[in-house]
């Protein structure tokens, strides 16, 4: 399958037809000048947990609507976004809850983009932390999380932590439990880029 231009070298969005896009996880706004381009700043709506990050990033885009809230349960009404975005947020989520949340605000044929943290990424998280204790259980943690993930698209958590690493398989069962499908991955460096479409019938079912 070919790979769409949207998962290209620095994954921008790009055009989408007139709509809305949603920046989910948006953070201070580091990334979203290379993300969204020329894209008007009223077609794009953010979203973070963190104030300060907000703050800073209303500092950067003041053009831009903000919320503060969780992808576990976006503050934000169905049906509405021709694009669902999110650099490296998933992981620190619950992704089967995100995944619906992003489905449900996503018009009917609408796409989610998502750049999440391979194996690879996790590894190199060990090195760095060893010998210290605390940070090698913690990263453990994180392995034994994204291994359940790929086995079943869903992950663990102790207290409200969630942290995973992400591969195909797991981001495969995860985003057809949602009801996504033209489920398409790319690599980038230790970065998994991943696509995939809401049917534009939701009642439609993919072949993928």
């Amino acid at each position: 399958m070919r790979m769409p231009l949207a998962l290209g070298k620095n994954m921008n969005v790009g055009p989408a037809g007139e709509g809305l896009i949603l920046d989910v996880g948006c953070g201070p706004g580091r990334a979203s000048c290379k993300t969204f381009g020329e894209i008007p700043a009223t077609n794009v709506i953010s979203l973070d947990l963190d104030l300060a990050a907000l703050t800073k990033a209303k500092s950067l885009f003041p053009g831009r609507r903000f919320f503060c809230g969780k992808a576990e349960s976006l503050p934000l009404k169905n049906n509405t976004f021709v694009t669902v975005f999110s650099n490296v947020a998933l992981p620190y989520m619950d992704p089967s809850r995100a995944l619906a949340e992003m489905y449900r605000v996503l018009r009917p044929g609408g796409r989610v983009l998502l750049a999440v943290h391979p194996l690879s990424f996790t590894w190199s998280e060990i090195v760095k932390a060893f010998p210290r204790p605390w940070p090698l259980l913690s990263r453990l943690f994180v392995i034994a999380n994204g291994l359940q993930f790929y086995l079943t698209g869903t992950v663990g958590k102790i207290g409200s932590r969630t942290e995973s690493w992400q591969s195909e398989r797991g981001m495969r069962l995860a985003l057809r439990r949602a009801g996504f499908g033209e489920v398409v991955f790319a690599r980038q460096e230790q970065t998994l880029l991943v696509q995939a479409i809401k049917p534009p019938d939701p009642q439609a079912t993919f072949g993928q």
